[in-house]
């Protein structure tokens, strides 16, 4: 049974297919959104997303350090739990309302998914099966739509491929704000396998990364860190080169998105999270005694999603950030892993493997007045609308 502290009502609109009508619950403290972990994970294991970013516990990871907290602007827990008639979780969609103070005076109030961060949640959105995210992402407009006071609302992470945006605009106008490529290559049984189909561009590419090494007689070993207790000193490593990278202005600028006190407790929690249950690797490259260069991964069965990397400059015209994504590749096939998320932005660093591209929306159903338009350029992911 759900606590008496939830928010609920039953979202009543046509019946789909089935006959089925949905119930929106929404949860507005920390300790409920704890009491749906099982329940959570379950549906994580059945929807089938392999986004780390729909977790429970970056979730609560996320909630715990990353909320904003101050007089300006607050963040509160809106967290939507749809079910069927009969009970069954079919959708979680981690939201919160944040209020905008002038003076100390409330002047706006947004929904939006959690993740406003620098990049930290690469994908912000609902934890839904492609086959009911249209359904879902109705019956959730819906109920907000009828609760009223909303002068701005965020929907992220919608499927292109799917009617998620269709089912949005049957409830009011929408304005499609940003767009998200990720990258997902398909891995065959092995590796000869693999290198068989690369393009040359690629195999001269790997060749340099390897021979360079080897040319200025510089022995290297590659690792992958899983141990829960040699997690923590993985991502300060991690931390650390992330940082140097950050440093370069000589290449494509990467902003250090673990600047801030905040961000890195969040690492450090989420990763010991999810390291106790098996899902967390570390992949690391070893030169002359020390890690220069690493990569993140998160693995869900059979896929796995490469996340947060960093190098030491030093050490860049190796190539080593190219070898440590190619021996982790090598490792997952080993593993059994058949497909692999190079994470979202359009880089040659991901081009470069001819993944299958795919695409995800942010959408914002705007309310009236000027205040409802200062909440929409105020919050982040509110870009010009396409």
């Amino acid at each position: 049974m759900l606590s008496k502290e939830i928010a609920a009502t039953t979202a009543r609109r046509s019946p789909p297919a089935n006959g089925t009508p949905l119930r929106v619950d929404c949860l507005t403290s920390p300790a409920q959104l704890e009491s749906l972990a099982p329940e959570w994970r379950a549906l994580f294991e059945r929807a089938g997303d392999a986004l780390p970013f729909m977790t429970f516990e970056w979730a609560a990871a996320w909630w715990a350090h990353m909320r904003r907290t101050s007089g300006a602007m607050r963040d509160t827990l809106q967290l939507f739990v749809v079910r069927d008639a009969a009970g069954t979780l079919v959708a979680i969609a981690p939201m919160m309302h944040t209020g905008f103070r002038v003076a100390g005076v409330r002047v706006a109030r947004a929904l939006q998914p959690i993740g406003t961060d620098p990049n930290l949640t690469e994908l912000r959105g609902m934890l839904v099966d492609a086959a009911d995210e249209g359904e879902v992402l109705e019956t959730l407009a819906r109920w907000v739509t009828r609760r009223g006071g909303q002068k701005w609302v965020q929907w992220c992470g919608v499927r292109r491929s799917g009617p998620g945006l269709e089912r949005l605009r049957s409830v009011g106008p929408v304005v499609v704000t940003k767009e998200t490529p990720a990258f997902i290559l398909a891995l065959p049984a092995s590796w000869d396998d693999f290198k068989a189909g690369f393009p040359r561009n690629l195999k001269e590419s790997l060749r340099k990364c390897y021979n360079s090494l080897a040319r200025d007689a510089h022995e290297w070993s590659f690792r992958v860190v899983e141990d829960p207790a040699l997690i923590a000193a993985a991502v300060d490593r991690l931390i650390a080169l992330h940082g140097m990278r950050a440093q370069r202005t000589d290449t494509i600028v990467h902003r250090d998105v673990f600047d801030s006190p905040q961000a890195r407790r969040f690492l450090h929690d989420v990763a010991a999270r999810l390291a106790a249950r098996g899902m967390v690797r570390v992949f690391q490259l070893e030169i002359a005694g020390q890690i220069v260069a690493t990569r993140m991964g998160f693995v869900f069965g059979d896929r796995m999603y490469l996340s947060y990397s960093g190098y030491d400059p030093v050490w860049g015209r190796y190539s080593v950030m190219t070898t440590v994504v190619a021996e982790a590749l090598r490792w997952a096939m080993a593993q059994g892993i058949r497909e692999v998320n190079l994470s979202t932005g359009p880089d040659e660093s991901k081009l470069r493997w001819r993944p299958t591209r795919v695409e995800y929306d942010d959408a914002v159903m705007v309310g009236r007045g000027p205040l409802a338009r200062l909440a929409s350029h105020a919050l982040p992911g509110a870009g010009r609308a396409t």
